[in-house]
């Protein structure tokens, strides 16, 4: 989201003015510190009134939009008319679901033996919410719970040549029971714990996917998670050690 403000005799910081404005006409409550292009427009400028002052014209950086924040926007009536969204439409979400040690939950089909991450397609259910699609998906594949998700990015998709986006996330996994079938694919999948690293590896997705892995190590640091030490891959425990389904 790039963020244009006039800011002409106006007291407050530009920062403080976009942050009214946003939150004004569209409901959202940002930050903005980041200014891209700051541009003075002189009273001489062609096609401004004779008594024009000039302006400084300033340029914001407010992060990425995600389906979530599209969800709670609220815009004021006789002021803004919509809201407009270009790119491509967000149709899956997967995470880099985080143990307490810091490595990643990788997913093994026991019928196809394919390995990927906890996600999946973007369902009538899920109100359009990639959130709730990894929520959802993480619960009936993998049954585990997560905290609060966090933002990555988006991977373009050209599956079938339909061009999509594949939504990011990584989240802290707080709690799991025993794996179960899932009802959408007819499988139960084996949970495994890896480090990104390995995880890469076993995907083999090679030399591109060192920014992913890079962001995978940044949103870990953020949860407060250690770094993992490389091993051989092992299994997801049946249910947490303070189960009382482990007694």
């Amino acid at each position: 989201m790039t963020l244009h403000r006039r800011v002409c005799c106006c007291p407050a910081a530009p920062s403080a003015a976009i942050a009214r404005e946003v939150r004004e006409e569209l409901g959202l409550a940002r930050r903005f510190s980041r200014v891209l292009v700051v541009d003075w427009v002189p009273p001489s400028a062609p096609g401004y009134p004779a008594d024009f002052p000039g302006e400084m014209n300033y340029v914001f950086d407010g992060g990425a939009l995600t389906e979530d924040d599209f969800a709670r926007i609220r815009l004021p009536e006789r002021e803004v008319a919509g809201v407009r969204r270009a790119g491509l439409p967000v149709t899956q979400a997967w995470g880099w679901l985080f143990a307490g040690d810091g490595r990643v939950l990788v997913l093994i089909g026991q019928d196809t033996g394919s390995a990927c991450l906890p996600g999946g397609t973007v369902e009538s259910a899920d109100h359009g919410s990639p959130v709730r699609t990894l929520r959802r998906e993480a619960w009936e594949k993998a049954r585990v719970r997560l905290g609060e998700p966090l933002h990555l990015g988006y991977l373009d998709d050209n599956t079938d040549n339909r061009r999509c986006a594949r939504a990011r996330y990584a989240a802290a996994i707080t709690s799991w029971e025993p794996p179960a079938l899932d009802e959408a694919t007819g499988q139960t999948y084996a949970r495994l714990l890896a480090t990104p690293e390995q995880t890469a590896q076993l995907f083999d997705w090679g030399a591109e996917a060192a920014a992913q892995i890079a962001a995978v190590h940044t949103a870990r640091e953020k949860l407060g998670l250690p770094a993992p030490d490389r091993q051989p891959l092992t299994e997801l425990p049946p249910a947490p050690p303070h189960s009382p389904m482990t007694q």
